[in-house]
């Protein structure tokens, strides 16, 4: 009988303790096993939050300037003058450049157009669409923007010798150079409230040196460079501004009094353009 008791004593002690371990094995398992199926789903869900939200994208509000300046073009005919200059604050309606005479671009149409493009591809939001009564739609949000620059600067360069500079031209030397600086201010709001949830200032530009055989008639097609460039910040500013509002602060509550000050905006709702601007958009030259 003790010899019974003492057998049974020894294998308590021996598979004790291998008990007690498999027993906490399991547990420990247990832990990651949940938790990356929890984070997931939350993570979806969220994404579907802010896919509900439908946004409106108003045509950009006109506040360039009108500056057109093309006489001093020819001062690098004078003798001993290195250049001559020219500047438009409103490219897109300009009948003179350094190379070409005028491009197709409309500044307003087109670089909203890419403005659109890159929301819809960002899916933060469920549908966008362009229209001048966001508050006859069914939008939570407006995307709004003021147009303050196109700036166009422009020089032939002469070298100091008039008529002659172009020779200098034919043997590599620069013919020119074009500053382009774009500037829009967006801002995100709520439509039935008015409250700006989102700014961001645009403002971008680019110098380009023109030469026989370099960016030759690439005096303008640099803004929609700009604006996709731009834009690609601003989408990155937007996502992370609204990763940090509750969706119920974003969403427009059912029946909400409209906006006063959008009373007196046209009826007309514009559906988006069909040539949408993608990625590779250029302007088209026309000399």
């Amino acid at each position: 009988m003790s010899r019974i008791i003492k057998s049974l004593f020894l294998l308590f002690i021996v598979l004790g303790p291998a008990g007690c371990s498999a027993i906490n094995k399991s547990t420990l398992k247990s832990v990651p096993m949940i938790m990356p199926e929890q984070n997931p789903q939350a993570n979806i869900a969220k994404k579907e939050e802010r896919r509900a939200l439908n946004l409106a994208v108003v045509p950009f509000a006109e506040k360039r300037g009108k500056l057109k300046s093309y006489g001093s073009v020819y001062k690098y005919l004078i003798p001993l003058l290195p250049y001559g200059t020219i500047r438009y604050e409103r490219p897109d309606e300009a009948k003179m450049f350094n190379i070409q005479n005028e491009f197709e671009f409309n500044m307003s149409e087109n670089l909203l157009e890419i403005l659109i493009t890159a929301v819809r591809n960002s899916s933060l939001f469920g549908e966008v669409i362009l229209t001048t009564t966001p508050l006859a739609s069914r939008a939570d949000l407006i995307l709004s923007g003021d147009i303050h620059y196109t700036l166009y600067e422009g020089k032939t360069y002469s070298y100091g010798i008039s008529f002659l500079g172009p020779a200098l031209w034919c043997l590599g030397l620069p013919a020119g150079s074009s500053h382009k600086r774009l500037n829009i201010e967006l801002y995100l709001k709520k439509i039935d409230t008015g409250e700006v949830f989102w700014a961001y200032n645009l403002n971008k530009e680019k110098t380009l040196v023109q030469g026989l055989y370099h960016n030759w008639g690439k005096d303008v097609n640099s803004f929609a460079n700009l604006m996709q460039e731009g834009v690609k910040e601003a989408i990155a500013s937007l996502r992370s501004r609204l990763s940090h509002i509750p969706f119920d602060d974003l969403k427009a509550i059912s029946g909400a009094p409209p906006q006063p000050s959008a009373e007196n905006q046209p009826e007309l709702i514009l559906e988006p353009s069909s040539r949408v601007a993608t990625a590779n958009t250029t302007d088209t030259v026309t000399k």
